[in-house]
């Protein structure tokens, strides 16, 4: 372990451990080569601790805003229910990708990279962006995919590596063809921890879904643990026809509501509608209804979707009639 932090610390140069070091036969040297280690070591952390001070200083007077309307575009916030150090973004999604693919992604490897990290953070103009690699060999089955910050320092344009899209979402992140990312959240270090990244994914948005054939229920499918995913999956297997397996994950979503997304209730709402099952649909409505209508804050795009909802209802419920 003590081994690995001197490679970290002297940003991967090679340190001769103990027994390397018995084999110099002079004694004086020995000792020379320990002192110049030393020297490296103690610039290298007075350097990150400056870096450190430095960017802590620059978002010291971030504010808590806890009411969503109230939250700026790329303004930093904090929120109360967080610990001091975590920094949060409001962010548009990128031209030509509305569609969060994945949110709140941890970025992977940043510790070892961290001082790149801290100066990125420093500058002005902070954009992430992907550089898929097909040849990693840490990567999921040699694929990989770094996670680029552009940014602006006294004047100048700079990009560093920041670190990768964690390897059980490299897969997915690959195989799209358009993606961009944007900067979710930011955990400040200290002495004792590094700085960390969350980070939203996008993709374009989807055609509409298209069952050319509808099949049995797969009991082979497993449910994923994260809201946006299972709405993913549900999605992929809708438009495989596997209808059954997307409205038990759509209905897992609306029980959890971790999310304040009222995706899954369009699609169920959907699917009910082309299944002629209206009772069930009047059902998922009158639901996202009482959702959307019992939350404190809302925003303003909320009493759009109250309305498409509303209009939906009364053609369902003129369906039931006759």
């Amino acid at each position: 372990m003590f081994r690995k932090m001197l490679k970290y610390l002297l940003n991967g140069s090679e340190v001769k451990d103990t027994e390397e070091l018995k084999e110099d036969k002079n004694p004086s040297k020995i000792e020379l080569s320990k002192e110049k280690q030393l020297e490296k070591i103690n610039s290298v952390q007075t350097t990150r601790d400056e870096l450190v001070e430095k960017l802590l200083n620059k978002y010291i007077s971030t504010e808590e805003v806890d009411d969503p309307t109230k939250r700026e575009y790329d303004v930093p916030f904090r929120r109360s229910d967080s610990l001091d150090y975590q920094l949060y973004f409001n962010r548009k999604s990128p031209k030509g990708t509305p569609k969060k693919m994945i949110e709140f992604c941890n970025v992977a490897g940043v510790s070892y990279r961290e001082e790149n990290a801290i100066k990125a953070v420093l500058g002005d103009d902070l954009t992430l962006r992907i550089e898929k690699e097909s040849d990693n060999p840490f990567g999921e089955n040699g694929r990989a995919i770094k996670i680029l910050a552009d940014y602006n320092q006294d004047n100048e344009f700079h990009t560093t590596h920041i670190g990768y899209i964690p390897n059980d979402k490299v897969t997915k992140v690959y195989n799209a063809e358009i993606v961009n990312i944007t900067l979710r959240a930011i955990y400040l270090p200290s002495k004792e921890r590094s700085i960390g990244f969350r980070i939203d994914i996008w993709e374009p948005r989807e055609k509409t879904v298209k069952v050319v054939k509808e099949e049995e229920y797969d009991k082979t499918v497993s449910i994923p643990d994260n809201f946006a995913d299972r709405n993913h999956l549900a999605r992929d297997l809708e438009r495989e026809g596997f209808l059954d397996n997307a409205i038990e994950i759509y209905l897992k979503n609306i029980e959890d509501l971790s999310d304040t997304s009222l995706y899954p209730f369009k699609r169920l709402a959907i699917i009910y509608r082309k299944q002629k099952r209206y009772e069930d649909e009047l059902l998922i409505v009158q639901r996202s209804l009482e959702y959307l209508r019992s939350k404190e804050i809302n925003h303003p795009k909320d009493q759009k979707q109250i309305e498409e909802m509303e209009k939906r209802l009364k053609t369902v419920e003129s369906k039931l009639v006759k």
